[in-house]
């Protein structure tokens, strides 16, 4: 990368209706300001918002929707085509808003970068053929988009989250109205400059900046039909509690999980140390899909520790900004405060400290701190550690006596956003997959896990893990059953008399 600029952002506004609308601070309803995790000096951009954006992107919304709709699946896969050249002509901007904004390391945007350009193939490849075997399955049947949905991504993956859910929700015929989060404003507002160069039909896509109020107000808008959210639980529940009086409206939400990874008889150690430390510590363990309990056989427990502190001890932090920088900051100070409290309350209640966190100084200075590893002696369904475990690099680990006792304990666990299970023992691996009920299951693998073919799980919520496919189309569609005039009757039954 070339001397990165970091100079602020210019405050464009809202994206509605095809261009970029500014709110004047006298007709404001609040303000965001973007601040660097890498840097607390480094201001990136500065912004006024209004609540009444969102009923303009809904009008503007309202009046594409049709056309859009009506489009065939190829010419609107056409058209998203667009997207993927500005992506690439932006690729640079985008690492170093990544890295500035979100605190993701060079090589992580790097990746997460590549990973967005790389969804176009498989928009059109699994993508499209899941609308078209919906439509095979009848010729009375097709599928009819929702019509207007909000896509409010969360700010560990900003970019790869809301492209996935963007392009999911405009190639299924609906239009998109995006609330990016409040930490990456400006990432969002790069999205949609990037989106404006692909010059897509005026109205079907929008954003609008604003608070986490403006983000719950988006979804209960009664104009919307359907919501995809990626969040904390209590945006979730605050979403939810919204949408449950709603009934048109589809709801789609991912939030963090507790995310075990099993170290079971026949785990190959160095790789399991592996696969958790990446799970755990990647993202600085911001991910929805982060490790954050670590269950292991007691009889391997005294080789997999310290293998699992020597791989930790490969996992640089620092500037996300510099090449060498593995882990980069946690993405704000709240965040950084309550992964600091979050530790201290566990080592309190007994835990052993295999490898302790702190603040990591850091030139410049931003919210970093180290990764830790703990074993914990006992388990406590009152700790507040063990059951509502935070965002952040800590590894809790748990040894127990047996597989059946592995499963049992993840089992009790609520969350289950996905798990991943380290053995070569095809019994004990079969054995996992029929006992434990998660959104994903690996073998051999961290949880953070991201493979093509691989579903992505959404809505976490208790026990309840439902499967979202990695572009699963057929949820922002609803289905539309024609009866021929020719038919005397469909298959309902008839009472004697009126048929």
């Amino acid at each position: 990368m070339s001397t990165p600029d970091l100079t602020p952002l210019p405050y464009l506004g809202n994206y509605v209706g095809g261009r970029f609308v500014k709110v004047s601070p006298s007709k404001a309803d609040g303000h965001l300001l973007s601040v660097s995790p890498r840097d607390v000096t480094d201001e990136i951009w500065r912004g006024t918002f209004r609540l009444e954006a969102i009923e303009e992107a809904v009008e503007a919304g309202r009046k594409a929707r049709q056309g859009w709709g009506e489009l065939p699946l190829a010419g609107r896969l056409k058209i998203l085509g667009k997207i993927k050249a500005q992506l690439r002509n932006h690729r640079e901007e985008l690492v170093l808003l990544l890295a500035r904004e979100a605190g993701l390391p060079l090589w992580e945007g790097e990746a997460e970068v590549k990973r967005a350009i790389e969804l176009f193939t498989l928009l059109e490849g699994p993508a499209r053929q899941q609308l078209e075997q919906l439509t095979s399955l009848s010729e009375d049947l097709e599928p009819v988009p929702l019509g207007l949905v909000a896509v409010l991504p969360d700010f560990a993956s900003p970019l790869l989250d809301l492209h996935r859910g963007v392009l999911a929700v405009l190639a299924a015929g609906n239009v998109a109205i995006v609330h990016p989060h409040a930490l990456t404003p400006g990432l969002g507002q790069l999205y949609a400059r990037i989106l404006d160069e692909a010059d897509l039909p005026r109205g079907v896509f929008a954003l609008v900046q604003g608070d986490s109020d403006l983000r719950a107000a988006l979804a209960g808008h009664p104009g919307l039909d359907g919501v995809r959210l990626t969040s904390s639980a209590g945006m979730a529940r605050r979403v939810a509690r919204l949408v449950q009086e709603q009934p048109w409206k589809t709801l789609r939400m991912r939030t963090p999980g507790k995310n075990p990874l099993l170290v079971l008889p026949g785990a190959d150690l160095e790789r399991a140390a592996r696969d958790a430390a990446l799970g755990a510590y990647l993202t600085a363990g911001q991910r929805a899909t982060s490790t954050r309990w670590v269950v292991v056989h007691r009889k391997l427990v005294s080789k997999f520790v310290p293998a699992l502190d020597a791989c930790a001890t490969r996992f640089r932090v620092g500037d996300p900004l510099d090449p060498e920088t593995v882990v980069g900051p946690l993405a704000s100070e709240a965040l950084r405060r309550a992964f600091l409290r979050h530790v201290r309350l566990g080592e309190n209640e007994g835990n052993r400290v295999v490898r302790a966190t702190g603040i990591v100084g850091a030139d410049p200075v931003g919210w970093y701190v180290g990764p830790a590893i703990h074993e914990v002696p006992t388990i406590l369904e009152d700790s507040r550690y063990q059951m509502y475990p935070v965002l952040g690099p800590d590894l809790p680990i748990f040894s127990v006596r047996s597989t059946e006792e592995a499963f049992a304990l993840v089992g009790s666990l609520d969350s289950l956003l996905c798990a991943s299970v380290h053995t070569s023992d095809a019994k004990l691996w079969n054995a996992a997959r029929h006992a434990l009920s998660v959104g994903r299951l690996i073998q051999n693998g961290p949880t953070t896990a991201r493979v093509a073919a691989l579903p992505m799980p959404s809505g976490a919520q208790g026990r309840r893990s439902l499967l979202e496919g990695f572009f699963l189309l057929t949820e922002w569609v609803r289905p539309s059953v024609r009866i021929p005039a020719d038919r005397q009757q469909d298959d309902t039954p008839v009472p004697p008399g009126l048929d």
